[in-house]
């Protein structure tokens, strides 16, 4: 990046503090994912620790690649307040059911439960990580932001992923370079129930994958067989003889009959 280009970055941050100053105390919806944590962080420069909350949705969902409370206690201690909401989607029929609204539910039933919260903190606005590219791709959860009237500070300051991603190297976040990561419940194909043991079973074969070093690997069911994804820098690695058969042993373990890969990767 250009250093007109790196000034022009900076310029963007600094109008996204402008942004956040403007709503006087917000609570933030925190995945711990790179959006919302550059949000998360510009939140507490701009207002103060005493005004800005972290709402952090907890349940069998959840897949970090570090502990949300060790992540935000590492980093943002100093510039907010962390709440962790305990959630329980697989009580929400729509959300089992796993049809094509199943994120448009999630999402709204989360949101709803963070204004619950941000009601009784007598904070005055709820903004998210949504950031400009996300309004070029298909994404259900976008209506209920809009339903909801949740702010997108980061997409009025105009940044993109690219763009956010240097902004958390500058600033030293951890997870600046982690790739995108999304709830358990995208491993399953639609029109499959969600159940709690299919979540387990992603869960754990996602979590050993990592271990051997597949950071960033999605595990997705499909009856017997389970297709993964690696990312584009991690196939030498897996092609290895030993690799393979340690991750067709644990597939065997958790009841898959067949491990696919798909060559298409992760970016």
């Amino acid at each position: 990046m250009s250093q007109d280009k790196e000034t022009a970055v900076f310029a963007k941050y600094e109008k996204l503090k402008h942004i956040v100053r403007s709503y006087k105390s917000v609570g933030v919806a925190f995945s711990g994912g790179v959006d919302s944590s550059l949000l998360l962080l510009a939140a507490g420069e701009s207002l103060g620790k005493e005004k800005v909350i972290a709402y952090h949705g907890r349940s069998v969902l959840s897949s970090y690649e570090t502990d949300i409370e060790d992540f935000f206690a590492s980093r943002f201690k100093e510039h907010a307040q962390l709440k962790i909401i305990d959630l329980q989607p697989l009580t929400w029929p729509e959300f089992i059911s796993n049809d094509s609204g199943r994120c448009y539910y999630c999402k709204k039933r989360t949101y709803l439960h963070f204004y619950e919260e941000l009601k009784k903190d007598s904070h005055h606005v709820l903004i998210d990580g949504t950031n400009r590219d996300d309004l070029n791709e298909e994404r259900p959860g976008l209506a209920v932001i809009n339903e909801l009237a949740v702010k997108t500070p980061l997409v009025e300051a105009g940044l993109s992923k690219k763009e956010i991603r240097f902004l958390a190297r500058a600033f030293h976040l951890s997870n600046h370079d982690q790739p995108a990561n999304s709830c358990l419940a995208t491993r399953i194909r639609f029109a499959q129930d969600i159940s709690h043991e299919g979540l387990e079973q992603v869960s754990i074969l996602e979590e050993s994958l990592k271990e051997m070093g597949f950071s960033g690997c999605r595990a997705r069911p499909d009856g017997k067989k389970v297709i993964i994804e690696i990312r584009d820098q991690d196939y030498q690695n897996f092609i290895k003889k030993n690799k393979r058969i340690d991750v067709s042993d644990l597939a065997g373990r958790l009841g898959f009959t067949k491990v696919l890969l798909d060559i298409k990767g992760r970016k």
